[in-house]
């Protein structure tokens, strides 16, 4: 009997601690956040993903750019080697007779790039394609946003 009494006193025990508020439930006081506006809007189009997508298209065309640009001029090359070559050999009859050779080439070469397929004119002209697109992006994004918070 008196251990059924102490599991009793147990169960009304429990029932009897206060609990807490779990902090994870309490709300934060609302706030009136200030109005978003059109100028927000636009001032957070350069952070969109196709805003960047079409920056960075428009970079990595710039840099093709400049790279062919740098390779555009006139190249010079200069070659040249020399073997020097030499053996023995041993007749039927007893008698060696040994030979040296030498060689010497030199050449020397000269580019210029006219040609119109050249890649300095097709970086170009993806340069400008990027450059467009890019525009055409961002007034895009622009007249859509403008649309959004139209009256």
């Amino acid at each position: 009997m008196i251990l059924g009494w102490a599991t009793s006193a147990q169960s009304t025990e429990a029932q009897s601690v206060p609990t807490k508020p779990s902090p994870l439930l309490t709300t934060p006081p609302l706030v009136n956040p200030a109005p978003f506006t059109l100028s927000d809007a636009l001032a957070g189009l350069s952070t969109s993903a196709q805003y960047r997508q079409a920056q960075l298209a428009l970079s990595t065309a710039h840099a093709q750019l400049q790279a062919a640009q740098a390779n555009l001029g006139p190249t010079a090359g200069v070659n040249g080697s020399v073997s020097l070559a030499s053996g023995s050999s041993t007749a039927t009859n007893g008698t060696v007779s040994s030979s040296t050779d030498l060689s010497i080439s030199a050449g020397a070469s000269v580019s210029l790039p006219v040609l119109p397929w050249s890649a300095a004119q097709t970086a170009a002209r993806a340069y400008a394609v990027a450059r467009a697109t890019f525009a055409q992006t961002s007034a895009a994004l622009t007249a859509s946003t403008e649309l959004a918070f139209a009256p």
